[in-house]
């Protein structure tokens, strides 16, 4: 980060150590900082004996401790002048960050940048300054404005419900309908509520909304909820989304509605906290950090800082606990930015990138998709060709398909808000992961490994059709399917080419389906299956046509793309369940052909 955007506003000399060098070992003090490569001329058994009286001994023993060297091999490591970071030779990822003084790094192009070798406290008036500079930044400079970042939503939205926090500890914190409010800013709270049991978890409910109106005691919030109020009177913004306070839970009929309005609730936040670093709602996320390991060493003409490597946004976010929930890739993707409290330091996403605690500016190519607050209008719009939106569309899903839900049976809900934004800038309609634009590669979906979803049992409600990978658990995958080689068929009706409203929709496809011919099943390798099923009875099993490969009036040399299908009962022929989906040769396909009905 632009040491003008955040670091200007911060008191640095409680944020930075003094220089140690009578706390250096002799061989330390010999090391001259300013050289490409750095042979320390020990071992990392040598650097542990010596780090209890050595600073910079101990800081090379804390950051090549995941680096699994061997205890005898020489330690050697190369500074990279032009990230300003050094690395263990032949190995991408950092091992320590290297920092000069504001003044310094101004007037010397060279030299590293300014940033933080020691991070600020948490929910500290250093750490507001941070924030608030970020917020600055992007309100001033960015397109990630309400305004802009919101062009295709249809019309304005307020979620039902907010928590008023007030300005400070004296307010009183309660719940509020939002049509009542004239100041609409709020920030909404991106969480893992975790293995809580009923009693401790703090929700509202049809019995208690009432009272919630009047008060909710801040003694009586989950620590993560806590932390949240803490946060948001910290950047001054008066209201907060808590899914579990903000939705009356049991109250079907209100979590379908509330659920339905994912996409408005993320998309007019004026920014998101993720939680990341909370197991459960009653964890938190402001508790004390690890201390930093930070020198600071004398170079030519400066004072220089090393730090231990911590800017690493995909092993503290995209890898961490909280992004392995469904709901969180949504909350991500539909927000216009979010503020990632880790255990490590604390990121700012937006659509011009990562910006760390340390004030470091990371590039990610995930962030660059889900960090966008025009998500996916930019991508779409930076990826010029179909194949290209194709692919960045069954990325999405595939990547959705992989996380982990609380209740199984809201695959279809958790995913709704990014696949109405999706059907909108395409310009289609969209149905449980199916569009309407691309209607038969999104059909041909298939379990990672053969067998490896289970379908999933509704509960008190309709099942997701067969034909949708959201009726079952586990990751898909799409079938590598070769562009402007495929001549796509007929023989499934696409339901969104109508005039009739999806609304009276039964979700029911018809189509045309071939036998399959029974002596090939043996060839069958590239049927991937769906589930583990019983295939005692596969004489029955058909298949249905949905592209053709190769010479276009050449049946023998054309491999088709289907679908294999399954009657649903003996008694009912003309009803059929989706089984998998794969290649097929000429050779396993008879010629007489049923229409079906796949539900």
């Amino acid at each position: 980060m632009d040491n003008s955007s955040g670091g200007a506003t911060l008191d640095w000399s409680s944020l930075r150590p003094e220089i140690q060098s009578s706390a250096f070992c002799r061989q330390c003090r010999n090391i001259d900082f300013d050289h490409s490569e750095w042979n320390l001329s020990r071992n990392m058994r040598d650097l542990e004996r010596s780090s209890p009286d050595c600073a910079l001994c101990r800081l090379f023993v804390q950051s090549l401790a995941d680096a699994n060297l061997k205890s005898g091999e020489p330690v050697i490591l190369i500074r990279d002048n032009k990230s300003h970071v050094v690395r263990l030779p032949g190995q991408d990822m950092p091992v320590i960050s290297l920092y000069s003084e504001p003044d310094f790094a101004s007037k010397n192009l060279s030299a590293p940048p300014p940033g933080l070798p020691l991070l600020t406290k948490m929910g500290s008036p250093q750490q507001k300054k941070l924030l608030n500079a970020w917020i600055n930044l992007c309100n001033k400079t960015h397109n990630c404005s309400l305004d802009t970042a919101n062009r295709s939503a249809p019309g304005r939205h307020m979620p039902t419900r907010l928590i008023s926090v007030g300005d400070d500890y004296t307010s009183t914190i309660r719940l509020v309908d939002s049509i009542e409010l004239s100041n609409d800013k709020y920030v909404a709270l991106s969480h893992r509520w975790g293995d809580v049991s009923n009693q401790k978890m703090v929700r509202t409910t049809v019995s208690n909304i009432d009272d919630f109106k009047k008060e909710i005691r801040f003694e009586s919030l989950p620590r993560t909820f806590q932390d949240a109020v803490k946060i948001a009177r910290l950047i001054g913004v008066p209201f907060l989304w808590i899914d579990s306070l903000c939705i009356i839970q049991g109250d079907e009929e209100d979590w379908a509605k509330e659920a339905a309005r994912m996409e408005e609730v993320f998309s007019y936040a004026y920014c998101v906290f993720a939680a990341t670093s909370a197991k459960s709602s009653l964890g938190g996320f402001l508790g004390d950090r690890e201390p930093r390991p930070s020198v600071a060493v004398s170079t030519s003409g400066n004072r220089m800082y090393l730090s231990k490597y911590i800017d690493d946004f995909e092993k503290d976010v995209e890898h961490g606990l909280l992004n392995t929930r469904g709901w969180v890739l949504q909350e991500r993707a539909l927000a216009r930015r979010t503020i990632h409290i880790t255990s490590t330091q604390i990121y700012w996403e937006c659509g011009h990138g990562i910006y760390c605690e340390t004030l470091a500016q990371l590039e990610n190519p995930q962030s660059r998709l889900l960090g966008d607050a025009h998500f996916p209008e930019s991508s779409f719009r930076y990826y010029k060709y179909k194949d290209e939106w194709i692919r960045l569309l069954q990325y999405i899903q595939e990547l959705y398909s992989g996380l982990t839900l609380g209740y199984l049976t809201d695959r279809p809900k958790a995913m709704q808000g990014i696949e109405k934004r999706i059907a909108r800038v395409f310009k289609s309609q969209a149905r449980y992961g199916i569009y309407e634009v691309f209607f038969s590669r999104t059909m041909l979906w298939t379990a990672s490994v053969t067998g490896g979803l289970t379908r999933i049992d509704p509960v008190g409600g309709k099942r997701v059709p067969s034909w949708s990978w959201m009726s079952y658990a586990g990751r898909i995958t799409y079938m590598d399917i070769p562009f402007r080689k495929v001549l796509w068929l007929e023989n499934l009706k696409n339901p969104f080419d109508t005039d009739q409203s999806l609304e009276l929709w039964d979700e029911h496809l018809s189509g045309v389906a071939n036998d399959l011919v029974v002596d090939a099943w043996e060839g069958m390798a590239e049927i991937v299956f769906d589930c583990g099923f019983d295939q005692n009875n596969r004489h029955a099993w058909k298949c249905v046509l949905l592209g053709k490969e190769g010479a276009v009036n050449s049946l023998k040399e054309s491999v088709y793309y289907a679908l294999i299908i399954r009657p649903v009962n003996a008694m009912d022929s003309s009803k059929y369940e989706r089984v998998g989906a794969g290649r097929l040769n000429h050779w396993q396909i008879s010629h007489k052909t049923q229409d079906v009905v796949i539900i």
